[in-house]
């Protein structure tokens, strides 16, 4: 599938401010990322009304966290991360990822691990919403930090690859498939409601397949089985007359022709009770 038939989105920041995301679902754009927390002192002061007007606008929504391993241990940032969404609504369908960067010496220092870094923010977050989260990664830390070193763990994990270029490149190991493709930077003048400039995206399949990425339909919690017996109005009275209830499952009697003969049940005191159709009979023995 070329790019230009892949669903398109954006990813913003502080930067953009209030976007008008109606006017970006009407221009055809199926998605929207927002940046909503950094390091475990740093939320979005747009992120709240922003994940409200996405939802509203008909966007496929996600939040991302801008990763400071510099500063705080992977799991400290991720349930900062799943505390902020969630307080805010974290609905069927809607992404999460992980952006990881600035590993070479943006920070004040070179940084190393951060493969492992990763790998540990993505898990713990998993554990705390059910789903696993996306992660957001160029290729050059991916190769250089050695990711495939961890590659049974990521693989699972959906890849948002930065890569700016006119072509959407292979996965890099250890993915088999690239989830988001982050093309480059584009102005006003390309999407509509965006006032400057800000991240463009693909999404590498159709609309529909996007929220499989996010959090899924919680499964129904399983009501009490009701008492599965099959048992006749005429029986169910006589043993309520009699204070019993039936034991097991009634059992029919047919003739030739599939005519019920009779039928019958036995309680749970015991008691067998058979039931005659022809008169509406009950008959109680032991």
């Amino acid at each position: 599938m070329a790019s230009v038939d892949l669903p398109q989105g954006v990813d913003v920041a502080s930067y953009q401010q209030y976007p008008d995301w109606t006017s970006m679902r009407e221009a055809g754009y199926a998605f929207a990322f927002t940046k909503s927390t950094e390091a475990t002192d740093y939320v979005n002061p747009y992120f709240v009304e922003n994940w409200r007007r996405i939802k509203e606008s008909g966007l496929y929504r996600g939040a991302y966290h801008f990763a400071r391993p510099d500063k705080t241990g992977p799991e400290t940032e991720a349930e900062f991360f799943v505390n902020v969404v969630e307080a805010r609504g974290l609905d069927q369908g809607d992404l999460l990822a992980l952006d990881i960067e600035d590993y070479d010496g943006s920070f004040g220092r070179s940084w190393v691990g951060i493969a492992e870094w990763s790998i540990r923010f993505l898990e713990r977050t998993e554990q705390l919403v059910g789903f696993k989260p996306l992660i957001y990664v160029s290729g050059a830390v991916i190769r250089e930090q050695y990711f495939s070193q961890y590659g049974d763990r990521f693989k699972d994990f959906g890849l948002w690859l930065a890569s700016w270029r006119s072509t959407m490149p292979p996965p890099p190991p250890p993915w088999d498939v690239i989830a988001f493709w982050q093309d480059g930077v584009y102005g006003v003048e390309k999407v509509p409601g965006i006032q400057g400039s800000c991240d463009h995206d693909y999404f590498n399949g159709e609309s529909s397949a996007i929220p499989l990425y996010g959090k899924r339909l919680a499964p129904p919690v399983p009501e009490p089985l009701p008492e599965r017996f099959l048992v006749g109005a005429g029986i169910r009275d006589r043993m309520r007359d009699n204070g019993d209830v039936p034991g097991d499952n009634e059992m029919y009697v047919k003739d030739r022709e599939g005519v019920d003969l009779f039928s019958y049940c036995h309680s749970a005191a015991g008691l067998t009770y058979i039931y005659f159709p022809r008169d509406q009979r009950v008959v109680v023995g032991s």
